[in-house]
């Protein structure tokens, strides 16, 4: 313990507590001008550290009271001057040997206990304060910065793609990923029931995004393609897109290159369609051997009512196909073969066969197909007398004259069942044509009778007026009159 020795008690007690009043004073200020200036997170640091000060320094006031009273006796008295010129190294020397401070200087308490170079003390110290200093000081508090989405953009994961029963953001992606522009017509029908593509002469890239976005598609029931470049590739697809589809129920394919390798890609799709009901594949050069590749779709196809297989250059070649056609599909409805090569007589017997197994034919279009043979004009004779189901029939331009065409006439007088007859552009006779005037009117449950570019006597006005008031229609070239030319002048 340092002894310091005073001129006398109340002089000692004194000049320490003026010398404690007056540090405290100026401390406290310096104190209150680096708080303001350290800002609010140093100020809170600091203040905890002061208040550990004023703590210790009341604590030496009172030891400090109690050495002044037990030395009080003590006459000789330390000059000012020796301790004033005790250095700093001297007193820290002091206090790591554990002496305690005079009592006469509250600042060598003050740094005896606090050691201001210390690194949490460095907030006290002198330092430039300035508008970024602040930010750079080492014990400033930094709270964890927010991510503004930085990190996010660095790390982006395309959304995944919007996927509904309209197909529209399926199909605009689609044609990006392809390098082709999405068609109005088509973006327009995706919300629609039919989607009419007819003479928009569409290539494989164009059906490839319109095939694929009907996949998804829950809207469209009609799509008419006609006049389109289907290749291999674009078949398969449609096959694919048949096969995922629900609601398509009439696809138009007229007039769409299709071919031999077309019609084999599609079979698969053909066969498996529960929903399709309409299909046309009609100028489309299919070939016997495409409608060979087309056998299990139109034997096993348990949808599709009505089918058009007219100008295809189908031959003899694809009789027995076409029979097991007619023999084994028990769904079909509607047939046309119009404009093919199915001539011959053994050709029209395999046909007329799996004609008379079908018992759910209501329409069957066979013209142009030159059938005028006697031994054709009997098979199908056969099958229009035993049929009960068949409502319409087309023989037009087939060849019929004499026999023939007086067989086919019997054969539909004797049914109960045909309600409309072609029979246009084969050469009758005006006698032969009015055979089958007469057997319109006569029949019970015949309405019209197309007799197109087939001309009669004026002798069948009567019967044609008769037609008329039946309520039935017949249609014919026009009626022959049989004037004479008496005079003839030829004027110059």
């Amino acid at each position: 313990m340092l002894i310091t020795p005073s001129l006398g008690e109340g002089h000692v007690e004194e000049n320490v507590e003026k010398d404690l009043q007056e540090n405290h004073i100026e401390q406290n200020a310096e104190e209150q001008i680096i708080l303001n200036e350290a800002g609010q997170s140093t100020q809170l640091d600091a203040k905890e550290i002061l208040i550990e000060g004023k703590d210790i320094q009341s604590d030496d006031i009172e030891k400090n009271n109690q050495d002044a009273t037990e030395d009080k006796n003590i006459v000789e008295v330390l000059q000012e001057e020796n301790i004033e010129e005790k250095d700093e190294g001297h007193i820290e020397k002091e206090a790591d040997e554990g002496k305690l401070p005079s009592s006469s200087s509250s600042s060598v308490l003050s740094r005896d206990y606090i050691d201001f170079d210390c690194s949490m003390m460095k907030c006290f110290k002198e330092i430039e304060i300035s508008s970024s200093s602040i930010f750079k000081h080492p014990l400033y508090y930094f709270p964890e910065p927010e991510d503004p989405g930085i990190l996010e953009a660095f790390i982006y994961e395309p959304p995944p793609p919007i996927e509904n029963n309209v197909g529209r953001e399926r199909y605009i992606r689609i044609c990006k990923s392809l390098g082709i522009f999405p068609l109005r017509r088509v973006l327009e029908s995706l919300e629609s029931d039919q989607m009419d593509l007819r003479y928009y002469g569409l290539r494989p890239k164009e059906l490839k995004a319109i095939f694929q976005t009907l996949e998804v598609n829950t809207y469209v029931n009609v799509l008419l393609l006609q006049d389109s470049s289907i290749d291999e590739e674009s078949a398969n697809l449609l096959s694919n897109m048949l096969l995922r589809n629900d609601t398509i129920t009439h696809l138009d394919l007229k007039q769409c290159e299709l071919g031999t390798k077309g019609a084999q890609a599609l079979n698969e799709g053909i066969r498996s369609t529960v929903n399709l009901k309409e299909l046309d594949l009609s100028f489309n050069s299919i070939g016997d051997k495409g409608i060979q590749a087309l056998r299990t779709a139109l034997r096993t196809n348990e949808s599709i009512k009505k089918i058009n297989l007219g100008h295809n250059n189908l031959s003899s070649a694809a009789a027995n196909t076409l029979q097991q056609f007619f023999t084994h599909n028990e769904v079909i409805e509607d047939v046309n073969l119009e404009w093919n090569i199915l001539c011959g007589d053994e050709t029209i017997k395999k046909i007329a066969t799996g004609l008379k197994a079908n018992k759910n034919l209501l329409s069957l279009n066979l013209a142009w197909n030159a059938f005028g043979s006697l031994q054709a004009a009997k098979e199908l004779g056969r099958y229009i007398r035993e049929t009960t189901t068949l409502e319409y029939l087309d023989l037009s331009n087939n060849g019929f004259r004499g026999d023939p065409a007086m067989i086919i006439k019997r054969a539909i007088g004797a049914n109960t069942s045909l309600k409309h007859v072609k029979l246009g552009n084969n050469p009758l006779s005006t006698v032969e044509a009015a055979e089958f005037g007469t057997m319109l009117l006569q029949s019970e449950t015949l309405q019209t009778l197309d007799l197109e570019n087939i001309y009669l006597d004026k002798t069948f006005n009567p019967t044609l007026n008769k037609i008329k008031r039946a309520g039935k229609n017949m249609l014919f070239g026009g009626l022959l009159r049989n004037y004479k030319i008496k005079d003839l002048m030829l004027v110059q």
